[in-house]
C-alpha cells in the first residue's frame, strides 16, 4: 500500500511540475507575442510617420508650383495690361497727330 501512495505522490509531483512547466511555457509565449505585436505597431506609426512627412512634403511641392504659376499668370496679364495702355496712349498720339494734320 506504501508503495502505491508512493507511486501517487509521485504522479501528482509530476502532474504539478508539467503544470507549472505548461504556465511557464504559456508566459514566455504571451510575452513573445506582446513583443511581436509592440515591434509591429512600432513599425506601422514608423510607416505612418514617414507617408505624412512624405505627403507634406509632395503639398510643399505642389503649393510652390502653383504659386509659381499664379506668379507667371500675374507677370502676363500685367504685361498685358501695359501693352494695352501703352496701344492706348500711342493710338490717341497717333489721332492727334491726323488731327492736327487736317487742320
Amino acid at each position: 500500500m506504501k508503495k502505491h501512495q508512493k507511486e501517487l505522490c509521485e504522479d501528482r509531483l509530476a502532474q504539478l511540475a508539467l503544470k507549472e512547466e505548461l504556465k511557464k511555457q504559456q508566459k514566455k509565449e504571451e510575452q513573445m507575442f506582446a513583443e511581436l505585436w509592440k515591434e509591429d505597431r512600432l513599425a506601422k506609426e514608423k510607416r505612418e510617420a514617414v507617408e505624412k512627412q512624405k505627403s507634406a512634403e509632395q503639398n510643399r511641392e505642389m503649393l510652390n508650383v502653383l504659386s509659381a504659376q499664379v506668379a507667371v499668370l500675374s507677370a502676363r496679364k500685367e504685361e498685358a495690361k501695359r501693352l494695352k495702355e501703352e496701344e492706348a496712349r500711342l493710338l490717341v498720339i497717333s489721332i492727334s497727330f491726323s488731327v492736327q494734320g487736317a487742320l
